[in-house]
């Protein structure tokens, strides 16, 4: 199996996303490399990565379910003036005559 010699794009990108720079991102992207930690430092570096990433995945998560929400009650107030749109349009009618 061919192991790449860096991080790809999309892990370099996060890695930067996560808030980790300099020293941090060349151990992380190292790791990555080599296939796991090598030393108790690694260990720990990796393990606040996860973290991160953790916390990341689960702010995006419920933002995707609080922006869902909205999407229905959107939808459901949409649909409530479609169907009270010919009501509105016999009251005025009704005024227009008096």
């Amino acid at each position: 199996m061919n192991v790449p010699n860096h991080a790809t794009h999309g892990q370099d990108a996060n890695i930067v996303a996560l808030g980790f720079t300099e020293a941090d991102r060349y151990n992380l992207v190292r790791i990555f490399r080599d296939g796991g930690p090598s030393n108790t430092a690694d260990a720990v570096l990796l393990d606040e990565y996860t973290r991160r990433d953790a916390e990341s995945l689960a702010a995006y998560n419920k933002f995707k379910i609080h922006q869902s929400k909205q999407l229905i009650v959107a939808a459901l107030i949409g649909i409530a003036l479609l169907l009270s749109a010919p009501f509105g349009i016999h009251m005025i009618m009704d005024l227009i005559q008096i």
